[in-house]
């Protein structure tokens, strides 16, 4: 992912991230997002719903512009997996029904800034929040639904974007079910990142 279809790449020293509380909750006035619901669920539900414990929402706001550029909500989640990983997981030991995982709950970038590289960063950010959250609690996997309703064209559909950075098809449902559960295993992240910190603990680099 070097470059975006409209070869502009938002730069990230331009974006500082602040979780919504009610003294920055203004910045979501004047978000606009191509997917209506996206919107609506940060104007009208987020900062009700964190308050409730039910999940987090991240405001990733401009230095230059001091305008919300994007936006990220996350919440705990499990999922049962099937199949081929799931025997896999069995023969070292792991059989629950359900593993550990953070979901994200909604995502959505401002209508002006598509196509700029901002979902790939997103994405990099809830897959950190996996790895800082697995030092301290068991969690391996991330989690989503990929809006998948009849009013977006097919190659505006989200599950395409997920599917680049590895995201799997939890299960399968009805061919035009609105969502889509997707998950993405990080468990070999979270191994190498462990092995590099105890490599650093040790004073020894990374590549042996």
């Amino acid at each position: 992912f070097l470059s975006s279809k409209n070869g502009k790449i938002y730069p990230v020293e331009d974006i500082h991230v602040e979780q919504l509380t009610e003294f920055n909750a203004n910045y979501v006035n004047d978000f606009k997002c191509d997917i209506g619901d996206l919107e609506d669920f940060l104007k009208e539900d987020a900062l009700t719903q964190q308050i409730e414990g039910v999940n987090v929402t991240y405001l990733w706001l401009s230095n230059q512009t001091k305008s919300l550029v994007c936006y990220i909500t996350v919440c705990a989640d499990a999922i049962r997996l099937k199949g081929e990983q799931k025997e896999e997981l069995k023969l070292i030991g792991i059989g629950y029904k359900s593993l550990p995982a953070l979901k994200i709950a909604r995502m959505a970038v401002h209508s002006e800034f598509v196509g700029q590289k901002i979902g790939s960063r997103l994405i990099g950010f809830a897959m950190n929040i996996v790895i800082d959250l697995s030092k301290q609690i068991g969690c391996r996997f991330l989690t989503l639904e990929a809006k998948n309703t009849p009013d977006l064209a097919e190659h505006k559909r989200p599950i395409h974007f997920y599917k680049k950075f590895g995201f799997e098809v939890l299960k399968e449902k009805k061919p035009h079910a609105d969502y889509v559960p997707m998950y993405k295993d990080l468990g070999p992240l979270i191994k190498s990142a462990r092995l590099s910190q105890s490599k650093n603990r040790l004073g020894l680099p990374d590549q042996i």
